[in-house]
């Protein structure tokens, strides 16, 4: 599914990616980004992928800009989603190690200028598993990863 922005959309999601790029800033919010892109990009692609999802479910957005590390992003029919953004069109899923038990499934979002494909998803016991654990950065660093392939596709509804 492919979910695409208007320029008014955009100009949302830039700004309430850049308060919570500084919120996070403010509260000292460890930064455990896994790639060079600027945090302040990271946020804004997060806060797209958000926003293009709640748009294609039709359900509310938290447009919140207080520190949210730890959390889920979007509650679904009573799912609680977290939802892992990437600009990398080969992009796989990538989640930190950090123990976060307020979150149901991870989903994958490739984002390309002003459209987000959902690529799938996958639940967070599927995930956190000790097989799944792989360091990437190859300095020790590991970090839970899953192929798009093993991805359960999003129902349409």
């Amino acid at each position: 599914m492919i979910v695409t922005l208007s320029e008014h959309e955009m100009i949302l999601v830039k700004l309430l990616g850049l308060l919570r790029h500084h919120a996070n800033i403010s509260a000292k919010t460890i930064d455990r980004k896994r790639s060079a892109e600027d945090g302040a990009d990271i946020n804004i692609t997060g806060v797209m992928a958000e926003y293009a999802f709640c748009k294609w479910k039709n359900v509310f957005m938290d447009c919140s800009t207080e520190n949210r590390s730890g959390t889920y992003d979007v509650l679904c029919k009573g799912l609680r989603i977290d939802i892992k953004a990437t600009k990398n069109q080969n992009g796989n899923l990538v989640c930190t190690p950090k123990a976060n038990f307020d979150v149901d499934i991870y989903i994958l979002a490739l984002v390309n200028q002003n459209s987000v494909e959902f690529i799938g998803w996958i639940s967070s016991i599927d995930l956190r598993k000790e097989e799944n654990l792989k360091d990437l950065s190859g300095h020790g660093s590991k970090c839970y990863f899953m192929e798009r392939s093993r991805l359960k596709k999003i129902p349409k509804d």
